[in-house]
């Protein structure tokens, strides 16, 4: 055997041999460094075998192995689409993510380097070494990263290897967004009223809003995903924007081309994806609604979009494979258009040469797997699809919401830690209706059997549940890498089943010891716009102008709440006859009860599910609490459900149980954050309950000083000692994964002591600059 050639750990044992530099193994096995002489009776060698032969001409033969040159979720989903294309999977991975399942979840896996993305995930070099070293005939870079980079996808193809991907020179073409946009005109798409061009420095971008009118959208030429992007209404907007997304566009993509374009009012983010072979066979499936976002980055996605039609679906799809056409396109891709929600007249956004983020619930909605039809198309098959039944045979409808580690009530700023308890929600099935909604029949059970399986192909539960994660219990969340834990996605025959389903898988979601959106993703699951399915991109600004601060129950789920928490604890403590429950939202308002026993015997025995409970309103009549149960998460943490005179009610537990005759708890219902006091008239007789009231959630802030809103890195400092900053002015530019936040000064003041520096790692809440009354 070459000094070169490699050797994989197998459960068997490895071939007893030295390869000093190559960093790489078996999942089965724990990673050395580097290898060391080992015993073995088997091993698994690295053979040309086992690779795709390239001729002259490009085309390939079965493809054997592919390397997956990414991170997380996407890492584990390429792995499943190549497993039951009876392929092998390498993972590669940095220092930081040494024990991350995604390592664990593919065949074999390669260390690359440090944390920092440009020493591992975003370095070409290494990946294609990796990937060469690994004898992988194939390289697919998931979304991120080097996905849309064209430099990788050149370098694989000179070493023989297969990008899982389009050409390099679609990509380099749809990634610059000035160049994109001139091959769309040329396409014949409709296009945003804009600037096509090199925009200079702020002065330019100013003239250019001026000619165009306000309001415009200032975003990176090369960007995406909602980073380097700003809208202005005004000349001192336009220069601010231009700044920061300049900054950003470097930080994020190494490029700080911008554009400036009008900015349509309210606008829907509505997509189309694509899939083309190499046989000129291209091919559009119903769209996606992204209107759902923040800070202009998606967070819940649906299929298909509640404003498309069939009109509107064939002609932004038409148009869609012009452009693909137009371009010389390969492998799957996604064309955005913003839709005014007036007289739905759309506009070419930009295309995105990978798999998207939200493709699981295109793959629900179709029954296609697009992570397989991608690698198939790599190695040269014809898409057997047919279009006609792509865009008129549409399988009911799928909701997918995007799981952020990060706190929605600081500005969505990225939040680190470790994963203390991680537990996916797990939902019964449905029962099986007819169209009508009435009970199932022989006809409709075996119509929704065949949508199960079709589901459960695809990775859904057989209630229609689908969690693509790239973490567990005990993950570590760190500042080097995009803050996204996991996608929940739910599929469902109607729109309306689907959006309870999501609303309940999210009740049901347990994330403990990393701040996360939960809430605020249950909260746009509420929201009337959301129900309706009239929404715009605008709907954060519109339905939260202040920024989120919490989930407000309705009375009657307050009600449901409380009776649910009763039961928990008459459960806890049967001899109580009575107890006075306080529920304080994040606002501070406290809705009492004082709840009985209707029947004590109930609660003594452990295996009774349904209880009678009486409320002080209407002592005639009992509440009945069925279908009770309670999971443990930890030691002390637990999820409550049940069903409260027919209701679906749910709690999670959060860090607190009863001590004597009650106790407080925390407590998460439907998105709200709450703390419920639960009490014993006689101990509430002795401790007012108002005196020990609980803390609202929403702090006093410190102004005498800026502290960092987040873990991360000083990127600027605008101030020095002894300036004088009024309101609002900016004072220092914060990073954390890739994303700035500008702190700002809290009210006229004077800057005593600047205590950090450009380029500093900080923690969260270090003080950053102190200030004193100005003089």
């Amino acid at each position: 055997m070459a000094h070169s050639s490699v050797a994989f750990m197998t459960p068997q044992g490895v071939e007893e041999q030295i390869v000093p530099t190559l960093e790489i193994f078996f999942p089965g096995f724990i990673w050395l460094g580097k290898w060391e002489h080992r015993q073995t009776s088997a091993s698994v060698e690295f053979d040309s075998h086992c690779s795709g032969v390239h001729d002259e001409m490009g085309s390939t033969e079965r493809l054997r192995r592919v390397l997956i040159a990414n991170r997380g979720e996407i890492v584990l989903r390429f792995a499943r689409a190549a497993r039951a294309l009876r392929m092998e999977s390498v993972s590669i991975f940095s220092q930081f993510d040494r024990d991350a399942p995604h390592t664990r979840g593919t065949d074999f896996s390669v260390f690359l380097g440090g944390s920092d993305p440009r020493e591992s995930y975003l370095n070409v070099e290494r990946v294609v070494d990796a990937a060469a070293r690994a004898k992988a005939d194939a390289v697919a870079p998931g979304y991120g990263f080097l996905s849309e980079n064209p430099l990788l996808a050149s370098a694989l193809h000179e070493r023989g290897i297969v990008f899982v991907g389009p050409p390099a020179h679609a990509i380099e073409a749809m990634g610059d967004k000035i160049e994109s946009k001139r091959i769309a005109k040329a396409a014949g798409m409709n296009m945003i009223p804009g600037f096509v061009g090199q925009v200079e420095n702020a002065v330019h971008a100013k003239q250019i809003a001026n000619d165009i009118g306000y309001p415009v959208m200032i975003k990176a030429s090369a960007g995406g995903g909602g980073k380097g992007m700003r809208v202005a209404y005004s000349d001192a907007e336009c220069v601010k924007a231009f700044n920061t997304c300049k900054s950003e566009a470097l930080s994020f993509f190494g490029n700080d081309a911008l554009l400036v374009e009008k900015f349509i009012e309210k606008p829907r983010h509505i997509e189309i994806q694509l899939l083309a072979d190499k046989h000129n066979n291209v091919l559009y499936f119903p769209e996606r609604e992204c209107s759902m976002q923040r800070r202009n980055q998606k967070v819940i996605e649906e299929a298909p979009s509640p404003f498309g039609t069939p009109e509107l679906r064939r002609a932004m799809g038409s148009q869609a494979v012009a452009l693909a056409r137009k371009v010389g396109y390969e492998s799957a891709g996604t064309v955005e258009f913003l839709v005014s929600g007036v007289d739905a007249s759309f506009y070419f956004l930009e295309m995105n040469t990978r798999l998207q983020v939200e493709h699981p619930i295109t793959e629900a909605i179709s029954g296609v797997d697009l992570a397989q039809w991608m690698i198939r198309i790599a190695q040269g098959e014809k898409l057997d699809l047919d279009q006609e039944t792509l865009v008129s045979e549409i399988h009911g409808h799928a909701f997918e919401a995007r799981l952020y580690a990060e706190n929605p009530a600081r500005h969505f700023i990225p939040c680190t830690g470790t994963l203390h308890a991680y537990k996916e929600p797990v939902l019964l099935p449905p029962p099986t209706l007819t169209a009508n909604g009435t009970p199932d029949s022989a006809a409709a059970a075996a119509a929704a059997a065949a949508a199960r399986k079709l589901d459960t192909a695809l990775g859904f539960s057989s209630s229609g549940v689908r969690v693509d994660s790239g973490v567990t219990d005990g993950s570590h969340i760190g500042i080097f890498y995009d803050p996204m834990l996991a996608k929940l996605v739910v599929h469902a025959p109607t729109r309306d089943a689907a959006l309870r389903s999501l609303g309940d898988a999210l009740d049901r979601y347990i994330v403990q010891g990393v701040q996360t959106n939960l809430a605020f993703l249950r909260a746009l699951t509420r929201l009337e716009q959301v129900i309706t399915g009239d929404m715009t991109t605008k709907l954060f600004e519109q339905e939260w102008p202040d920024g989120f601060k919490g989930v407000r129950l309705s009375p009657a789920e307050i009600s449901e709440l409380m009776a649910l928490v009763a039961v928990h604890f008459f459960r806890k403590a049967p001899s109580e006859k009575e107890v006075v429950i306080d529920i304080v939202d994040f606002e501070g308002q406290v809705h009492r009860t004082t709840f009985s026993q209707a029947k004590q015997a109930q609660f003594t025995r452990r295996t009774t599910t349904n209880f009678d409970i009486c409320g002080e309103q209407d002592q005639e009549h009992a509440i009945q609490v069925q279908e009770y149960k309670e999971v443990s998460i930890g030691a002390r943490s637990s999820l409550v459900s049940g069903q409260v005179n027919g209701v679906s009610a749910c709690f999670q537990r959060i860090g607190a149980d009863y001590y004597g005759a009650g106790g407080t708890l925390s407590l998460l219902s439907k998105g709200a954050e709450l703390k419920a006091m639960v009490r014993t008239p006689f101990v509430l007789s002795l401790e007012p309950i108002m005196a020990n009231r609980p803390d609202r959630t929403v702090e006093a802030t410190e102004d005498t000083s800026i502290r960092a809103s987040m873990t991360g890195c000083v990127r600027g400092i605008f101030v020095s000692e002894g300036d004088v900053v009024r309101e609002g002015q900016d004072v220092l530019c914060l990073e954390a994964m890739k994303m700035q936040t500008m702190l700002t000064a809290p009210r006229t003041l004077k800057v005593l002591k600047v205590a950090c520096s450009v380029d500093q790692d900080v923690q969260l809440d270090q003080e950053l600059v102190v200030f004193e009354p100005p003089e």
